[in-house]
């Protein structure tokens, strides 16, 4: 009995239990489960199998392109933008004391804090159509009407991009601030003895070392940018006439309001699809290991 209690003391499953067991409970089986109802069609009463009908419809389903068209064109201008963000301030910051370091990274960290369903009322109270948001006080100081950023469909999606590209991840700049911290320094003293401004031995030597940072940001930031789904939901709820629509919403919107689950379903694996082969596209072009 000594023996077998020491057996399976000794075995990795039984510490690894209770990281494995949450992990299977709440994220393989609800992916087991997403996959198996895209297969079927679900209502209140019966799941019917129908294969691949629901893949077929969604190809056919125009709806369904312009909510990936509105998903892809939020990260291709988002994810750039929180990059550039979140290395600019995290360069700016770097030569400070490390005192100052701590207070700056402190205070971009706090806004990473932030509830995203706060920052979405904030901005939908600063891009009010009438005179009452904060945008449009400012322009008329200037002397410009009002504008309907989120009630026009000319407007409302770039207003939505726009307010999510400006609000600059906190976790982007502590990463970027760690990694800086950490370069060898008797690069950039070669650099500088070669004659190399400032500017280029950021743009020569820094940049380019901090390649794996900059690979593991961009594949956390473009999934959470296709999933995108409080600041939408918030902000416009899909309008003004479906212009901000997002793939998350509308998995959302037919799941939980018109019960079409085979079809809501269907979607998220083929959001998890495109997921996947952008990330693995990202660390082919980005994942090369950097030696120094």
């Amino acid at each position: 009995m000594r023996k077998l209690l020491s057996q399976i003391g000794e075995s990795p499953w039984l510490w690894l239990s209770p990281v494995l067991l949450p992990f299977a409970l709440f994220l393989l089986w609800p992916l087991f489960e997403v996959v198996r109802l895209s297969f079927t069609e679900w209502d209140w009463f019966k799941e019917t199998p129908v294969g691949l009908a629901q893949y077929r419809k969604l190809l056919r389903d125009p709806d369904f392109y312009r909510a990936l068209g509105h998903t892809v064109a939020f990260a291709l201008l988002v994810v750039p933008s929180w990059i550039i963000l979140t290395l600019a301030i995290a360069s700016l910051i770097a030569p400070f004391g490390a005192a100052a370091r701590k207070r700056w990274t402190t205070i971009f960290y706090m806004t990473y804090l932030v509830s995203p369903v706060i920052l979405a009322m904030v901005w939908t109270w600063m891009l009010a159509p009438d005179s009452e948001g904060l945008v449009n006080q400012i322009l008329a100081f200037i002397g410009i009407g009002p504008q309907p950023w989120l009630a026009d469909p000319d407007f409302a999606l770039a207003s939505v991009i726009f307010s999510t590209a400006v609000t600059i991840p906190g976790s982007g700049v502590l990463l970027y601030g760690a990694a800086i911290s950490s370069l060898p320094k008797e690069l950039l003293e070669a650099a500088s003895l070669e004659g190399a401004t400032p500017f280029k031995r950021w743009l020569r030597v820094t940049v380019p070392l901090l390649r794996p940072t900059t690979l593991y940001l961009s594949v956390i930031y473009t999934i959470a940018s296709f999933q995108v789904f409080e600041r939408v939901y918030i902000m416009t709820g899909g309008g003004p006439a479906g212009s901000t629509t997002v793939l998350v919403e509308q998995i959302y919107t037919n799941a939980f309001r018109s019960f079409d689950f085979g079809g809501a379903s269907a979607q998220a694996v083929v959001l998890l699809v495109i997921i996947a082969a952008v990330s693995s596209l990202q660390f082919r072009a980005m994942g090369d290991e950097v030696q120094y």
